[in-house]
């Protein structure tokens, strides 16, 4: 187990080309309040993608000065609509980018409200192309859709008719992930 922490800390702290640290793994701006381990990007058990990984930078940055990034923000939004727009042309093409960037748009949807876009296709998506989706984006598209509902940016109601309707699919992972939601299991309170 200690060994896998280590290779991991290696692994995202060196350059793979030279055995010098590298500065794009720690953001801009950090703080000494914040250990280093904190600050280096996780790797969400080693699938995420480069994409993926440079999303995460970004929406960590974000977090601290989101009026500084609305252009890289901005940026990702146009591929987003243009990862519809192919996925839409050909549904068989990999999703993972797609449901990587409804992740990422669910966490900054609390800063920037006219990414509301997203959630409309997001639910539109769900709605009517749940089958010809991977099982991976729909439960990317589900996991973002439940963040948007925990930041208020999207009513449980609608939720509950989206997540019922999937409830029809042979996706065992995803119907257990339903069945748990976390904003809406009652608490003990």
């Amino acid at each position: 187990y200690f060994k896998i922490i280590i290779l991991l800390f290696v692994s995202i702290a060196f350059c793979p080309t030279t055995t010098k640290f590298c500065a794009e793994t720690i953001p801009p701006n950090n703080d000494k309040l914040f250990p280093l381990s904190i600050q280096v990007q996780r790797l969400r058990g080693g699938k995420a993608t480069a994409f993926g990984q440079q999303l995460q930078q970004l929406q960590y940055v974000v977090k601290r000065d989101p009026e500084g990034y609305a252009g890289e923000v901005a940026s990702n939004l146009q591929a987003f609509r243009d990862k519809v727009k192919a996925w839409e042309a050909n549904p068989t093409e990999s999703q993972k980018e797609l449901g990587e960037l409804a992740i990422f748009f669910a966490h900054m949807s609390a800063y920037f409200p006219n990414i509301g876009f997203v959630k409309t296709e997001l639910v539109r998506i769900l709605r009517h192309n749940s089958t010809s989706l991977g099982h991976n984006a729909r439960f990317k598209f589900c996991e973002a859709l439940t963040l948007m509902c925990s930041k208020k940016q999207i009513p449980v109601e609608e939720l509950c008719s989206i997540f019922f309707s999937l409830f029809r699919l042979p996706d065992k992972k995803l119907r257990s992930y339903l069945f748990f939601i976390p904003p809406l299991t009652p608490s003990n309170g």
